[in-house]
């Protein structure tokens, strides 16, 4: 509608230009034809003058005039004085018509006022006051005429003679100046016709340079999103399938190859694409290496194939551009209302998560989805606002013990969703969804800012306290200005930064280039840095190298390989590396007497696990403080 609106306004305002040009075309001609009527006048009325001195010459050489004129001044009147300029006749003051040329309008008429006259009251005015002017016929048209008195050296006898022109003769007179302003007139027309053409050529180039960036995705000349959904529309009711794509572990191409080999292989993959539909379905860019397609389809069994063909082809990608291979993903998704393109998108969007990371097929229909746990992440996500509001969230602590010992030395804070019938929600649900959709930060704030005011009211209320470590996100960590707001919350809450200490895991250091200096920046604002999880994934010493940790959380997972000669070995490697480069080593995960008296001998600073405790609520925790001291 909105599009609809502005294409109405911009035809408003070309029409409106285009009449007000023509408009001003049209005052132009139209003053130009009232000066032309003004110059005839003038034209005329020289004339007139010409034919008076002639009757005047006439009179002077010719007998005496009485009441009437002598026959010989007829035949002057229609003789060659005039030379063929008009016709013209001599009238008196009371209107009486005493001779007149043969041809004249009026020939046959005995008084000039009961002549067809535009003004004769006027007129008869102006003959009393002996007056000269014209006067306008109404004769098969308009016919302008001009009168003045003729002069007797008596000064008795007051007679006119009127002056008729042929507007062929005027018009002969008036031809050069007719054609000067016909000429003025056909180069205004065709300036006018000019810009009008470079408007609307102007206006057509840029609005469809407008529509370019609007609905062309610049890098692949692809249709982007938006395009996608103002053609779907148009298939309202054709039965089809909506398909996301993208291609697994695209990363590595740019990483490897960089970034312009992987705009090459972005730009092949479209042509893959574009190739691979047909006149009457549709694909569009979404954004890197996602892309969106409508087959129109009635067979399940027919998309599928078709499917397979894009693999095999995207595959020969890699190929021709000597690039790792990209494994590309679909998620299908059924539909004959085009009306919710972005609903449907987000569909495909979820069947394909069921194939994304796997090897052994590339494509998933939607129908394929656990649609309790759909709905489940659906009402996880939609009471996210409400949680925080409420204070649904729960901080839980996992203690950490010395290892020789026994010694409560701090805890680990962990959350928990207590929904609104009393049951708890575990983390391991609802903090990925969170992971993906953005919020993680935003919790990451609240569980900060609650181990803060927790501490802070322990402090308070005389009760001992440790250092809690909090987990950050590596969402949490691409917000240039964390650090001060974490220094602003614990500000706020007026709690010491050494009872506050700060976990990222080893995952979060992969990806981002400014993780190190982020470390150093919340070192100086006081806190201390944990390694968390180290082992549980792509690990690199060089990681150790380059961020200064104080503390190294070895992960469950290495923790279970005690037991393991070859497991045992690692970790006493491992555990070795991190002392000797000043780490504080804690392990998380310990469930069995075996694995404490292990890492005892390994020399580990603390242990975390269910073999010395679970994670406790704020009261437990407390009370555990108690009996400890």
């Amino acid at each position: 509608m909105k599009k609809q609106r502005k294409e109405r306004i911009t035809v408003a305002v070309i029409l409106l230009c285009l009449l007000t040009m023509v408009g001003a075309v049209y005052l132009c001609s139209c003053e130009v034809r009232k000066n032309l009527r003004i110059e005839m006048q003038d034209t005329l009325r020289e004339m007139a003058e010409q034919n008076k001195s002639a009757v005047q010459r006439s009179i002077e050489l010719g007998e005496p005039f009485g009441v009437y004129l002598p026959e010989w001044f007829e035949e002057f009147l229609n003789g060659e004085a005039f030379d063929g300029k008009g016709y013209s006749c001599i009238v008196r003051v009371d209107g009486e018509v005493i001779a007149h040329s043969a041809g004249s309008p009026i020939y046959g008429q005995k008084n000039f006022f009961e002549c067809a006259l535009r003004n004769p009251e006027e007129l008869r005015d102006a003959f009393q006051a002996g007056l000269s002017g014209t006067g306008v016929f109404v004769l098969n048209g308009e016919q302008d005429f001009y009168y003045t008195p003729l002069e007797f050296e008596d000064g008795q006898q007051t007679w006119y003679m009127i002056t008729v022109v042929p507007e062929e003769v005027l018009a002969e007179r008036m031809q050069p100046i007719m054609s000067n302003v016909e000429q003025m007139l056909i180069i205004i027309v065709i300036i006018v016709a000019c810009g009008v053409s470079i408007f609307l050529l102007t206006y057509q180039i840029k609005r469809k340079e407008l529509l370019k960036l609007a609905y062309t995705d610049l890098l692949t000349g692809a249709d982007n999103f938006a395009c996608f959904q103002k053609k779907i529309k148009r298939k309202k009711g054709i039965h089809g399938y909506i398909i996301a794509m993208d291609l697994s572990d695209f990363k590595i191409i740019n990483n490897t190859c960089g970034v312009a080999t992987g705009d090459k292989v972005l730009a092949r993959l479209w042509k893959v694409l574009h190739d691979g539909i047909r006149e009457e379905e549709l694909a569009a860019r979404i954004y890197a290496d996602r892309f969106i397609l409508f087959f129109q389809e009635d067979d399940k069994e027919r998309v599928k194939e078709r499917l397979d063909e894009l693999v095999v082809n995207i595959g020969k990608i890699s190929e021709d551009l000597n690039t790792p291979r990209g494994f590309p993903v679909f998620g299908v998704y059924e539909t004959t209302n085009q009306e919710t393109a972005d609903t449907d998108y987000g569909n495909a969007v979820q069947a394909k998560h069921i194939v994304k990371g796997r090897r052994d097929r590339n494509y998933a229909f939607y129908e394929e989805l656990d649609y309790k746990q759909v709905l489940e992440k659906r009402a996880i996500e939609d009471g996210f606002e409400q949680a925080i509001a409420e204070k649904q969230f729960e901080i839980w602590y996992q203690p950490k013990f010395n290892v020789e010992s026994g010694a409560v030395v701090g805890a680990e804070a962990l959350v928990r969703w207590r929904m609104p019938d009393g049951t708890l929600f575990p983390p391991f649900k609802f903090i990925p969804i969170f992971e993906k959709n953005g919020m993680i930060p935003k919790l990451d704030e609240y569980v900060f800012r609650s181990v803060c005011i927790q501490q802070k009211q322990w402090e308070r209320d005389g009760k001992s306290i440790l250092p809690v470590s909090v987990n950050i996100s590596r969402v949490s960590l691409y917000y240039y200005n964390i650090v001060e707001k974490y220094k602003a919350i614990s500000n706020e809450n007026g709690l010491d930064t050494k009872y506050l200490h700060l976990e990222i895991t080893e995952s979060a250091t992969i990806d981002n280039a400014e993780i190190s200096s982020l470390i150093e920046q919340f070192h100086q604002a006081g806190y201390q840095i944990l390694l968390d999880d180290f082992g549980s994934g792509y690990s690199s010493l060089s990681t150790l190298n380059m961020m200064h940790f104080d503390a190294m959380k070895l992960d469950k997972s290495l923790i279970d390989y005690i037991g393991d000669e070859n497991g045992e070995k690692l970790l006493h490697y491992i555990a070795r590396l991190g002392q000797n480069l000043g780490l504080r080593i804690t392990a998380e995960g310990v469930e069995t007497k075996e694995q404490v008296e292990f890492l005892r001998n390994l020399k580990c600073d603390d242990i975390q696990g269910y073999y010395f405790s679970k994670p406790l609520q704020a009261q437990e925790f407390e009370k555990l403080l108690a009996n400890a001291i």
